[in-house]
């Protein structure tokens, strides 16, 4: 079970995605005006979405992602940050601008393309919309 889950990404001239779950409830926002949410939508996650959404956690190792991915190559561009703390105590805090887990370029890895559709299993941010 998820303790607590905080996901943020954006981009420059782009829209900005924030979720917060603790327990089986969750907060998520967007923004196409920076990072300024204003309108939290509420959510609940029932078990068997949490369960798959632990597993695709445990998939994708994100308990050894590094605590930070940049590319000093690109000034503008995509950033993200990531927390996740379990009730097991399984822990992670990893965060990128341009550079994400399992690549060396500017693109989404596979890794990080699971982890958003981890997010969209439970009804939020779709990868069309980043």
């Amino acid at each position: 079970m998820i303790k607590k889950l905080f996901f943020e990404i954006g981009g420059y001239f782009s829209d900005h995605h924030k979720i917060e779950i603790k327990g089986n409830k969750g907060l998520y926002n967007k923004t196409s005006s920076g990072p300024y949410f204003l309108n939290p939508e509420e959510f609940e996650i029932d078990s068997e979405k949490m369960e798959q959404l632990i597993q695709i956690l445990n998939v994708i190792d994100v308990w050894s992602w590094e605590r930070e991915y940049f590319n000093s190559e690109v000034m503008d561009g995509t950033h993200w940050q990531l927390e996740i703390v379990l009730l097991d105590g399984k822990r992670v805090k990893s965060e990128g601008s341009n550079k994400y887990p399992g690549s060396e370029g500017i693109e989404f890895s596979d890794k990080f393309l699971k982890l958003i559709r981890a997010f969209e299993l439970i009804g939020r941010i779709k990868i069309s919309e980043i």
